[in-house]
């Protein structure tokens, strides 16, 4: 039975702390997603449009920051870029879990979705980039495939 995964990848330096971190934003889009979709429709009842709306700043502000990420790189160390990009998920989560209204939207969520949008993003660019550096270019496809599909690993 083949590998999904070869175990000399896990011996390259930095290459289990960058999958560790490639995996914090899935888990940050995931969770926000199913509270905040769960919370707008079954308690605030709102309609499934309504919450698909209210998601848009995630989506908007992802693509710039995606592009900026690269830049960053070539400016900044990548440690001090992803210690960045985790500070400002957590401050995006400090900030939604103040969302306890409706009325809330505005000066607590959308600031939330910002911030946790912004980090994430800038995390998830910067450990796919960050990966090719830890391992040689032999093994290029196969570290970046487990980045880029981790539901499709087994």
């Amino acid at each position: 039975m083949p590998r999904c995964v070869p175990p000399r990848l896990w011996s390259y330096p930095n290459f289990a702390s960058i999958v560790i971190l490639a995996f914090l934003p899935y888990a940050w889009w995931g969770t926000v997603y199913l509270i905040f979709a769960w919370y707008w429709q079954e308690v605030q009842s709102w309609s499934a449009i309504e919450s698909g709306i209210h998601f848009l700043p995630i989506g908007l502000f992802a693509f710039p920051f995606m592009l900026l990420s690269g830049v960053l790189q070539q400016k900044f160390e990548v440690k001090h870029i992803l210690l960045g990009g985790l500070f400002l998920m957590v401050a995006g989560t400090v900030f939604l879990s103040f969302a306890n209204s409706a009325s809330s939207y505005w000066h607590v969520v959308f600031p939330g979705f910002v911030l946790g949008t912004i980090g994430t993003t800038v995390v998830f660019a910067t450990t796919n980039i960050a990966i090719f550096a830890a391992t040689p270019p032999a093994v290029a496809a196969q570290s970046s495939r487990l980045l880029q599909h981790p539901s499709k690993q087994a």
